[in-house]
């Protein structure tokens, strides 16, 4: 029996990809801080009808459902899977932690998890993200988290008040500034724990279904169907993160100016590594934690 773990900041398909290792019959998959049952008896076709009808709430109310999850001891949590869904050859989770969570949990160590960090485009990603941000107001409990974590924000990043182009009460503004802070610490988070776990390129696996068969089986240890996974990419998104390598994301000159007064040259020198064209910044700070 295997267990796993692929760490995401989301925006990434990782719906998409846990409802992939479900495919195949003896592996267990939750998602996020769903229910746990979510993706084994879930739906995508009707959640693919939601995102057509442009119902997009869903990761913010529903996907919210179980957020005792994230204080929950890592044994225990498998367990939960194992005496809920028994039989199953593999059990684990997509994006239900960021990788500091997880590599900070107690509890783990007894149970060798194999863990995957699940990224896109980091460019794309500030923009997804972004958009989540904005998206929040409608979710109350969420909108006082960002609020906290941008106050966390001015905190950390003080000399941020004093630039001319800060606006404190430029919502668009806010919420681009708390999607770099989110790439910040995800860039701290490779430094961190690259060594620990293996990288999943969003681009790779939903658009070709042999990188996609490859990237379930290492997960898992489980032979999963070509076919079915060809099938699978071909049905296309569940949700609107998904773009290919060949789109082009661009950032505003003014996003420009944000992202280098916020990440330092340092810490975007990890987001290289993942291996994506990044445009070129004139950082504030070489060293910045």
């Amino acid at each position: 029996m295997k267990n796993f773990a692929v760490v995401s900041y989301g925006y990434s398909a990782s719906r998409w990809l846990a409802y992939s290792l479900s495919l195949h019959p003896k592996v267990f998959v939750s998602h996020g801080t769903y229910a746990i049952d979510s993706i084994y008896n879930g739906s995508d076709s009707i959640e693919r009808e939601h995102e057509k009808s442009g119902e997009r709430l869903d990761s913010l109310t529903r996907g919210r459902e179980r957020l005792d999850i994230k204080t929950m001891a890592i044994n225990k949590l498998y367990s939960l899977y194992q005496s809920s869904f028994p039989g199953m050859q593999a059990y684990g989770n997509v994006h239900t932690y960021v990788p500091r969570e997880l590599f900070y949990k107690e509890g783990g160590e007894s149970l060798d998890i194999r863990v995957f960090h699940l990224v896109r485009n980091p460019i794309a990603f500030l923009k997804s993200h972004t958009t989540g941000v904005l998206q929040s107001h409608n979710v109350p409990e969420l909108n006082e988290h960002y609020e906290n974590f941008y106050k966390l924000f001015l905190t950390r990043f003080p000399y941020i008040l004093k630039k001319a182009w800060f606006d404190k009460g430029n919502p668009n503004q806010r919420a681009f500034i708390i999607s770099c802070y989110t790439l910040f610490n995800l860039a701290q988070d490779i430094r961190r724990y690259g060594s620990l776990m293996k990288t999943i390129r969003m681009e790779d696996i939903t658009t070709n279904p042999i990188a996609l068969k490859s990237i379930c089986e290492e997960i898992t240890d489980c032979e999963y169907d070509q076919n079915s996974l060809k099938q699978w990419v071909e049905k296309g998104k569940i949700n609107q993160h998904q773009t290919s390598h060949k789109q082009k994301i661009n950032l505003s000159k003014d996003e420009k100016v944000i992202l280098q007064s916020i990440i330092p040259e340092e810490l975007y020198a990890y987001l290289y590594t993942l291996n994506y064209e990044l445009p070129e910044l004139n950082h504030d700070h070489k060293k910045f934690d």
